[in-house]
């Protein structure tokens, strides 16, 4: 059997996310969950995650707000990680933004810390980290991240190729598929920003919980050879 890592990000992001990727990963296809520890809706829903059996939980490293109407500052004090935000204290909104404004990676390891400390004060157990909007590519960051992950005893990085869900994947795998479950909600109509039309958010992430939760979907995997995995799994840890 090929491994697919099942993962669902952004938990903590909103309450549509929340109850989505809850519903997602009782479904047993996704095993995988990226916790934002920055969430707005985090604490809301830190309990109920912590009682999932069998899946791997991931600091989400976010170190961007990317929506024009739902933002998030740090996890530190702002005046302590002053090179991450904007002057009203928010995160910057990309990581391209972060870059041409500039930064100090030692800013970013004391945020990235904080995060992971602060999923584990909410009583859940990561397993592995991962980045929120592909942040690693910024100049150090990927090998900061690879260093601290190891420190903490968590995985990071395993060498897997993009699966889309839909067609039996070429090569022997492992691969990974990522999605943004959300139970259909208002709530995300406030997920835009310029170049994304209104509603586009929505519908995506809906769709992305109608995927996983799909009752044909575990049997599907099996017609074309695949078994969800987790980041342990993968990693042999």
């Amino acid at each position: 059997m090929i491994q697919v890592l099942f993962r669902c990000d952004d938990f903590g992001s909103g309450h549509a996310a929340n109850r989505g990727i809850l519903s997602a990963v009782s479904a047993g296809v996704a095993r995988n969950v990226s916790v934002m520890a920055n969430g707005p809706a985090l604490q809301a829903d830190a309990k109920a995650l912590s009682e999932v059996p069998n899946i791997d939980l991931g600091v989400h490293v976010c170190l961007n707000s990317e929506w024009d109407d739902v933002k998030w500052g740090p996890v530190s004090p702002p005046q302590e990680v002053a090179s991450l935000v904007e002057a009203n204290g928010w995160l910057t909104a990309s990581p391209n933004v972060l870059h041409a404004k500039g930064f100090e990676i030692d800013d970013i390891e004391r945020e990235v810390r904080a995060q992971i400390r602060k999923i584990r004060e909410l009583g859940l157990t990561p397993n592995y980290l991962d980045e929120h909007m592909g942040v690693g590519w910024l100049p150090g960051v990927g090998d900061l991240l690879a260093r601290i992950a190891e420190e903490e005893g968590l995985v990071y990085g395993p060498k897997v190729d993009w699966w889309s869900g839909t067609e039996a994947p070429v090569g022997p795998g492992p691969f990974i598929n990522v999605t943004h479950p959300c139970e259909d909600d208002a709530e995300l109509d406030n997920w835009r920003h310029e170049g994304i039309p209104f509603g586009q958010v929505r519908r995506e992430r809906v769709a992305d919980l109608e995927y996983l939760t799909n009752p044909d979907r575990s049997s599907e995997l099996a017609r074309f050879g695949l078994i969800s995995a987790t980041y342990r799994e993968i990693a042999k840890v």
